[in-house]
């Protein structure tokens, strides 16, 4: 019966760690998805200069994020930076030791000068004198085979064979030469073809994968529907965007490019999805030439359980779903 027990208390201990840790993973995970993330960014342009400064933090400040231009990211775990670690910088001092041996070496360099330039002037008086090779004398048109007999028996062995390679290169030369103007019509022939050749080749390549795409977009919207995935990317987006929280937006600027068409083109886009954006949104055209400036505010905060439902949902969307299979294991639907 004390056995028995023994191993019941052991088991109820057991089941009672369980049990904690469970709670505990339980307790972290409520944290990471239901305290709320708070963010802000703070941004302007003018002519002079641009600033931006975006910050986070979670779990009342415990975590912060902090990112500018000027200092780039920063990171704090409660009074702690964890990036970046401040580098200590190390003072390199010098020996007694060091400044004797670079003192020496001066010393020994001051004392060698001298020295290699007298050698320099000896080594130049002792050279001796070198005598010119004996030129070669003039040889006429007709005359290469009477000088070959003629000095075939009086030349050593070496200058025989010397003698045979300036042979050569006046044969060589009494050849007849391809005139400069066919050369050159040649080469811009040859040039033509290739680059031709190359331009059919990219013609070719480029037509094989727009034919590529197209049976792809076919094979797609004959499986999955392209109207239904952009229909629901589309709501997924504006879904997300709301998920974000965000209590403030306002942005107000002046945009222009050297376009006058395109900067209207610009100015149109942005005030047809005005109405999705909450918030304030004042843009102004220039229509003088290329302009950028103005100012940016965001302040929200979001749950990350609020964000993951949203994500989710449009994965675990059956046509999303087919095409998430399809793109990574090739797989299609069963019609």
């Amino acid at each position: 019966m004390s056995v028995l027990w023994i191993i019941l208390t052991v088991i109820k201990y057991l089941l009672l760690a369980v049990l904690a840790v469970f709670l505990l993973v339980l307790f972290i995970l409520a944290l990471i998805l239901f305290v709320p993330i708070r963010y802000s960014v703070n941004g302007n342009r003018d002519p002079s200069a641009m600033s931006l400064e975006a910050r986070a933090s979670w779990l009342l400040r415990l975590v912060r994020v902090r990112y500018t231009l000027e200092e780039g990211l920063a990171v704090w775990v409660a009074f702690f930076k964890l990036y970046p670690k401040a580098e200590k910088a190390v003072p390199k001092t010098e020996t007694k030791k060091e400044i004797q041996e670079i003192q020496a070496k001066q010393e020994k360099q001051k004392t060698q000068e001298p020295l290699s330039g007298a050698l320099s002037e000896e080594a130049d008086e002792d050279l001796p004198e070198v005598e010119p090779e004996d030129e070669y004398f003039p040889v006429e048109d007709g005359e290469t085979e009477e000088l070959k007999g003629k000095y075939e028996v009086a030349l050593p062995e070496e200058e025989e064979e010397e003698f045979e390679d300036f042979v050569d290169i006046i044969k060589d030369e009494e050849k007849p030469v391809k005139s400069k103007k066919r050369v050159r019509i040649l080469s811009v022939i040859s040039a033509v073809k290739n680059r031709v050749t190359h331009i059919i080749d990219a013609v070719k390549g480029v037509i094989t994968k727009i034919k590529g795409i197209y049976d792809k977009i076919y094979l797609i919207d004959y499986h999955f529907g392209i109207s239904t995935l952009f229909d629901a990317s589309i709501d997924f987006i504006k879904r997300l965007f709301f998920s974000l929280g965000i209590k403030k937006f306002k942005v107000e600027g002046v945009v222009g490019v050297d376009d006058p068409c395109t900067t209207g083109m610009l100015l149109g886009a942005v005030y047809a999805v005005r109405p999705c954006i909450p918030g304030e949104v004042r843009i102004g055209s220039d229509f003088s030439g290329n302009k950028a400036e103005g100012m940016v505010e965001l302040k929200g905060r979001c749950f990350l359980a609020c964000v993951l439902t949203e994500i989710l949902k449009f994965v675990f969307y059956k046509p999303v779903w087919g095409m998430i299979k399809y793109i990574w294991k090739g797989e299609l639907p069963d019609e």
